[in-house]
């Protein structure tokens, strides 16, 4: 994934560059392009992909409705009622076929594409000659395990990394903090995955920024497989146990001052030099960066995809801009941005905010034009 990652990184700094009013949506190529080249051997272009706009339209509704609770997911014996009774399917039936209208059309378009011979060593491929109809997965379920993969791997770490640059105009001392690192460490050429080790600022950004606003906003949820004492709790299988992260990330006892976006609260600590999975698997809790890929045996898959394009995507952008708030006009100050200014929804991620994006010098400049061009994809196929 690292090769896919840093291309499309690159891709993503002359987007900002040369249209830096839709910053917030550039990211949105970069991570569904990412996870497609993966998942199924083609990239992401442009922002007026039609598979791109048919993925976040899909995301949309999932997120509205993630972490909705209707009757049938307190009672749900209720599915068993004939489809014309069970009412909750009346609004959402419709966007679910569409759903799998568009994951079908993937699935077979690669399936074609494989009847030419034509191959990528994607994932689609590898699992259809795993022969999953022999595990007791259908078509369309198969179809969903790849287009999960990719509604999972589009949305959260694009809402991340603009609550990042949130963070950032917010807390303008960090931009300072980061630039003074990547300046003193890699210097005038771009950061590359193998910096990674000798910028610990930039790791304890990709952390906070995790902390600071989960893209799982309030809790995740386990079920107990058997019966368990904990302390003097006795908790019976098939118990729904609560992770409550906003408590765990806003708790001053862990976290000083919570509501800052603050790295430094990670600098000299062992927590710092850990991987996302690396802090998932320690055995002191006081030790977790944070809980945004959950906790126990069920989670995120994808943290390590996920830490990888934080990282890269923070080092580079800082590298490459002075990012500041607007001015206002009437005042001929800085704007302060609302740093709450979120939809009201479990996919936690900033509503449309401004940023201005000037490159720090022109060499800078010169090497984001270079290293893209007028066409990326050429690029892209040599490398990868």
């Amino acid at each position: 994934m690292k090769p896919s990652q840093d291309l499309e990184s690159r891709r993503y700094l002359y987007d900002v560059l040369t249209d830096p009013t839709n910053f917030l949506d550039h990211v949105k190529r970069y991570t569904s392009s990412v996870i497609m080249y993966s998942t199924y051997g083609r990239r992401v272009e442009s922002l007026d992909d039609p598979v791109l706009q048919a993925i976040y339209e899909e995301a949309s509704v999932f997120a509205d409705v993630f972490g909705t609770r209707f009757l049938v997911d307190k009672y749900p014996i209720l599915e068993k009622l004939p489809k014309i009774l069970q009412w909750w399917r009346r609004k959402y039936e419709p966007y679910h076929q569409k759903e799998v209208e568009l994951w079908m059309g993937l699935w077979n378009g690669l399936k074609k594409q494989l009847a030419a011979g034509i191959r990528t060593g994607c994932f689609v491929e590898n699992f259809i000659e795993a022969d999953y109809p022999k595990m007791g997965i259908s078509e369309v379920q198969a179809a969903y395990v790849a287009g999960t993969m990719i509604e999972a791997g589009s949305d959260s770490t694009q809402n991340t990394l603009n609550s990042l640059i949130l963070g950032l105009i917010a807390f303008p001392e960090v931009i300072a903090k980061a630039h003074e690192e990547l300046d003193r460490v890699v210097g005038g050429r771009m950061p590359q995955f193998e910096d990674s080790a000798q910028l610990p600022y930039i790791r304890a950004m990709v952390k906070e920024v995790l902390r600071w606003r989960s893209v799982s906003n309030d809790h995740f949820a386990h079920l107990s497989t058997g019966d368990v004492m904990y302390k003097d709790y006795f908790i019976p299988a098939g118990t729904v146990v609560v992770g409550n992260i906003w408590g765990l990330h806003f708790d001053p006892t862990l976290f000083p001052e919570p509501q800052r976006f603050n790295p430094d609260r990670f600098l000299g600590t062992r927590t710092v030099d850990l991987t996302a999975g690396q802090c998932i698997n320690v055995a002191n809790p006081l030790e977790r960066d944070h809980w945004s890929f959950g906790a126990g045996r069920r989670v995120c898959p994808g943290y390590t995809l996920a830490e990888n394009s934080l990282f890269i995507l923070t080092a580079r952008l800082l590298w490459a801009f002075d990012i500041n708030a607007p001015i206002d006009p009437n005042t001929g100050e800085r704007n302060k941005p609302d740093v709450w200014n979120y939809p009201p929804r479990q996919l936690y991620g900033p509503t449309k905010f401004d940023a201005e994006f000037k490159a720090r010098d022109i060499e800078k400049e010169r090497m984001i034009r270079e290293g893209i061009g007028e066409k990326p994809e050429l690029l892209f196929q040599d490398k990868v």
